[in-house]
């Protein structure tokens, strides 16, 4: 679920903050997953760990599947540089809305205007190469 930044995130991602670090929202997935997104970075954690966080200028693409008849929605967040692992984060069908309402909040924090796309169950969402 998308919950405001006053909602318990595990310890072990809110770890990953750095003491100066806004937290901005949290989605949580299925299987006790989720994504943190601070005013900087996205962190996101499984069950057993948390991937290292993600600096929002390091964010190429991020593709939402709402998988045309599936019963799952996934978020599909790409790195621009290979040291950045890409984050993936799965939902149920039912809060495609949760989803597409994080990634908007990811959007606005990143200060970027990426190019949106939709093509059938896809959206897309490509950030422009920093200068």
């Amino acid at each position: 679920m998308l919950t405001l930044a006053t909602r318990a995130v595990p310890a072990r991602a809110e770890s990953h903050f750095d003491h100066d670090e806004v937290h901005i929202a949290t989605l949580h997935g299925l299987l006790e997953s989720g994504f943190a997104l601070t005013d900087r970075r996205l962190v996101a954690w499984r069950t057993n760990g948390v991937s290292g966080p993600l600096p929002l200028a390091a964010i190429d693409r991020i593709l939402v599947d709402t998988g045309a008849g599936s019963s799952h929605v996934d978020i599909l967040v790409l790195p621009r540089y290979a040291v950045h692992a890409p984050l993936v984060l799965t939902l149920r069908v039912n809060h495609v809305d949760r989803a597409m309402d994080f990634v908007e909040c990811l959007i606005d924090a990143s200060g970027a205007q990426p190019t949106r796309e939709r093509w059938g169950p896809v959206f897309r969402a490509s950030f422009p190469t920093p200068a």
